[in-house]
């Protein structure tokens, strides 16, 4: 076990988003980088087996470049706003090798640990689904999974639920302008688009 004494990390992210009536379509890249310091530790209760690492730190970067959308359409009482996303990362360096040795026998240089990258050739894919009722109800579903160059996938799954005249989901669907589902009465509609809070006036 590693404690982490503490880090720094920051990113730079830059891109360009265009409108397209209800659809949204943007790219971006983005730098990012951290720098992580582990505490040393050492094993217990392995008796010859035990091992004793040094203190570490840990240096990471990567250059992600991606893609994302969303669609927004709106019916009588319900509102549907359907959003992807494909990102690619690169990393560009991980430098943050670990030194370990044994406790009672040790070796004269003791042994080098080198790490993996995390984030080599990573290909993120992403699907997900907002869902709002004219009376409140807000359901968010969001698929994605991860697989980069050494075989190492993740998927996720998520599911959120709530509930409110003014609740706002992970797209703020339908309320981004203050304007929500129920607001649309008499003879002119503003329908918000989704997001971005852009609308236009409607007239049955």
């Amino acid at each position: 076990m590693l404690l982490n004494l503490g880090g720094t990390s920051g990113a730079l992210t830059f891109g360009y988003q265009q409108q397209h009536g209800a659809t949204t379509l943007s790219g971006y890249g983005r730098f990012d980088g951290s720098q992580s310091h582990l505490d040393g530790y050492r094993e217990h209760g392995l008796q010859t087996y035990d091992l004793v690492y040094a203190r570490q730190t840990v240096r990471n970067s990567g250059l992600a470049l991606g893609f994302d959308g969303s669609y927004s359409w709106q019916g009588e009482r319900l509102q549907l706003r359907p959003f992807w996303k494909l990102e690619y990362r690169q990393s560009l360096s991980n430098n943050g090798d670990a030194w370990m040795n044994y406790v009672q026998q040790p070796s004269t240089d003791g042994y080098l640990l080198k790490m993996q990258g995390y984030a080599d050739n990573m290909l993120t894919a992403g699907l997900g689904l907002d869902m709002q009722t004219r009376n409140g109800w807000l359901i968010s579903l969001l698929f994605g999974r991860d697989q980069g160059s050494n075989s190492a996938s993740s998927n996720s799954v998520g599911l959120r639920v709530s509930y409110g005249k003014g609740g706002a989901g992970s797209g703020n669907v339908g309320a981004a302008d203050g304007v929500g589902l129920d607001e649309c009465q008499g003879r002119r509609c503003r329908r918000g688009t989704g997001m971005q809070g852009h609308g236009e006036q409607i007239r049955p």
